[in-house]
């Protein structure tokens, strides 16, 4: 309904690769400030963020609906067809995951959610939910912060490994549901795969809006392996998501969102890396900062680079102090809008 978060940041205050801080936004630096809009972390640590903030409802309708995997055909085509229409409103949104239960028990699930009215939005996504029998309805009326973090504790467990692949859908095609069901079939205990729908307002930007280009690409798929014990669960985990790539390789269009994105700039960028490298030869010449999908500098020598940073120890990121300029607690202007820092150390966000 929003679009993107990248589409609703009205400033940003970046520290640059020789230590200059300055304030990027669309009336000021505003080349800097469209490069940091998808860019990853190229040309800077962004320390603090001004946000455009929107009304939430105090309440909306959210969470899983249980299916047997016996129902991954019927479920998975219900939700492309459910996605693709073209009154479908803005407040709702779908994701689709399938996963273990147990070693010997695999479920799907569909993640709901209804930014308005709890039961207007019971009765729009009725036909979505009731298109087969399910195992249990845990969506109910909660807020949205709620919502938000509730798979918090799937995702961000310390200490479990996990390894991630991520590509949009070509807008051109229908998913392959026989395939989808296929590698569904054959995951092992510790993946997951999700099928995530955008669109809305997302595509209301043409691709060079912001770095990121992805916009006419409504669905996302992603295959991930949690807690492998060992190196040999490692490598079944990573079989099968190379494997299921493969198989999904004709239906699967370029790049990802940037916080899965794991790709080659020209994939993570497309037609808008040109641009990109002429902002990183005036910003980040040296290529100092790379730990990303890195835009190579226009017009300079890779090999020649690696080796002058190679031998600039000094100029690691972790020894960058923060807490010098425009060093201020979170704040709100009571303008719509909000403004959030980063705090002492910080090594160069993924943006």
């Amino acid at each position: 309904k929003m679009g993107l978060a990248v589409d609703n940041v009205l400033a940003v205050d970046v520290v640059l690769a020789d230590g200059t801080l300055v304030r990027a936004s669309k009336e000021r630096n505003s080349d800097l400030f469209w490069g940091c809009m998808g860019g990853q972390s190229n040309f800077g640590v962004i320390t603090k963020f001004k946000m455009q903030l929107f009304d939430c409802p105090p309440q909306i309708l959210g969470g899983l609906v249980l299916y047997s995997i016996e129902q991954a055909a019927t479920v998975t085509s219900a939700m492309e067809r459910f996605c693709r229409k073209k009154d479908l409103p803005l407040e709702c949104s779908v994701h689709l995951y399938a996963l273990s239960l147990s070693p010997d028990e695999k479920a799907l699930a569909l993640q709901i959610c209804y930014l308005g009215d709890p039961n207007e939005g019971k009765e729009v996504l009725r036909e979505l939910v009731e298109c087969a029998p399910c195992l249990d309805n845990q969506s109910k009326v909660t807020t949205y912060q709620n919502h938000q973090v509730f798979s918090d504790s799937v995702y961000r467990v310390k200490g479990i490994p996990s390894y991630w692949r991520s590509r949009y859908v070509r807008e051109d095609v229908s998913i392959p549901i026989d395939t989808i069901v296929k590698v569904i079939e054959v995951a092992p205990v510790e993946a997951i795969l999700v099928i995530e729908h955008y669109g809305g307002k997302v595509r209301d930007f043409p691709t060079d809006a912001t770095a990121f280009p992805h916009r006419d690409q409504d669905f996302v798929i992603t295959m991930v392996g949690f807690g492998f014990a060992n190196p040999e669960r490692r490598k079944v985990i990573v079989d099968w998501i190379n494997a299921s790539t493969n198989s999904l390789e004709a239906v699967l269009g370029d790049g990802s969102p940037l916080n899965y994105d794991g790709h080659d700039s020209f994939r993570s960028f497309g037609t808008n890396l040109p641009r990109l490298r002429e902002l990183k030869r005036r910003y980040d010449p040296d290529n100092f900062f790379r730990c990303n999908v890195n835009i190579q500098p226009a017009e300079v020598n890779v090999e020649k680079t690696s080796v002058v940073i190679e031998e600039s120890p000094e100029r690691d990121p972790s020894n960058l102090d923060l807490t010098g300029k425009e060093r201020r607690p979170n704040s709100h202007d009571g303008t719509g809008t909000s403004e959030i820092s980063h705090q002492g150390l910080v090594r160069p966000p993924a943006v």
